[in-house]
C-alpha cells in the first residue's frame, strides 16, 4: 500500500493511494485525496477487507485455536470467541474449522 503525488485530474495534485495484492497483481483498493492522509489508507483498507470478504465470508482454518467451544454446553449460542474470533465477528467473517484426515 503506498500513495502517490501527481496532477491526475489536470494542473492540482491530488494523492493516489492504492493496494496491490503481490500474488495477484490485482488493484484490491485505490483512493484518491488532496493529501497523503490516513484517511485515505483508511479509504483503502476498507476496500481491502470487502475484496476479501467478496472472495468469501468465511475463514477456512486447519486449527481449533481461534474458536472455543465450552464442554459445559452444546450450544453454540453459549461459545466464546477468542480474540482474533472476535475481531472476524466483528467484521462479519466466519471462522470455519476444517479437518483433513492426516496421510
Amino acid at each position: 500500500m503506498d500513495a502517490s503525488q501527481f496532477p491526475w485530474f489536470g494542473q492540482q495534485e491530488t494523492h493516489l493511494h492504492v493496494a496491490i495484492d503481490d500474488a495477484s497483481g490485482d488493484i484490491v483498493g485505490a483512493y484518491f485525496d488532496t493529501q497523503e492522509t490516513l484517511n485515505g489508507y483508511y479509504h483503502v483498507l476498507e476496500q481491502i477487507l470487502e475484496y476479501m470478504v467478496s472472495l468469501s465470508n468465511s475463514l477456512l482454518i486447519k486449527r481449533t485455536v481461534f474458536t472455543y467451544a465450552s464442554s459445559q454446553s452444546k450450544k453454540i449460542e453459549e461459545d466464546t470467541f477468542t480474540q482474533f474470533g472476535y475481531a472476524c465477528h466483528q467484521l462479519g467473517i466466519a471462522i470455519e474449522n476444517v479437518f483433513y484426515p492426516s496421510s
